[in-house]
């Protein structure tokens, strides 16, 4: 929730307006939860079985109902997307506004191209610790893998204990000698995304996309998952693509 009242506190004076509706929780429970995340805009608290109809039977994503659900609607009452979830999905909402128009969508365009700035500093700042760090060092020692590549530097791999001894083992045998970086733009589901090149010793190329997340506490961008190249098969040509189990 604290994603739409952010959302509601830069951009309702450009036009864009946020009405929360809910209809499955008691009255004090759900004001509760409003003062909790210091929710300023507009909410209907209606638990009756008109609500629950509207809710479930007249607003559904492909047929499917479920909560918390998000919807866009533009100006003339058409649903422009929804889905399913929460913070996860505001930066496709912010996508997707990008295309209204008007006030709002420059405003949020003004945003995203110094978000665009920021997330591109981060990318460097990754891929220099990445390609500097000191992979002699036991990173699993004492569970400082946590800190790798660098301890003002931080990447999310989806099995970081196993990406972090691979990674060391690869790079220290085959070193980087040339990161190439694309421009950021707004992967699928909206978050910043860059493609990237990393041309190694022995000529091989690795290649992909890596997304990046905002830390609500440090307002640091994240490098998310991009990286995984234990996770995935390498191809003859040198891409790496297909997603396997990580080995035993």
């Amino acid at each position: 929730m604290c994603h739409l009242q952010e959302a509601y506190a830069k951009y309702k004076d450009k036009g864009l307006v946020i009405l929360g509706f809910d209809c499955a929780d008691d009255k004090k429970i759900a004001l509760d939860m409003l003062r909790a995340n210091g929710a300023t805009f507009p909410n209907v608290i209606d638990p009756s079985a008109a609500a629950l109809k509207v809710c479930f039977e007249q607003y559904q994503k492909r047929g499917r109902s479920a909560v918390p659900m998000s919807y866009l609607i533009d100006g003339k009452g058409v649903i422009l997307d929804a889905w399913y979830g929460g913070h996860e999905e505001h930066p496709r909402a912010m996508k997707v506004l990008l295309k209204t128009g008007g006030k709002l969508a420059a405003a949020i365009r003004q945003d995203w191209d110094a978000k665009a700035k920021d997330v591109a500093a981060a990318a460097e700042r990754l891929f220099k610790a990445l390609r500097t760090a000191d992979y002699n060092y036991d990173w699993t020692k004492n569970g400082d893998w946590k800190w790798f590549p660098a301890k003002d530097v931080q990447y999310i791999a989806r099995d970081r204990a196993g990406w972090v001894p691979w990674v060391c083992k690869k790079f220290r045998d085959n070193p980087i000698t040339d990161v190439q970086l694309g421009k950021v733009v707004a992967g699928a589901d909206g978050k910043p995304t860059l493609s990237f090149e990393l041309h190694l010793k022995n000529g091989q190329t690795l290649r992909g996309k890596l997304s990046f997340l905002e830390d609500a506490k440090t307002k640091q961008w994240v490098g998310w998952q991009g990286l995984d190249w234990h996770v995935r098969r390498q191809l003859g040509d040198g891409w790496w693509d297909k997603l396997v189990p990580p080995s035993k």
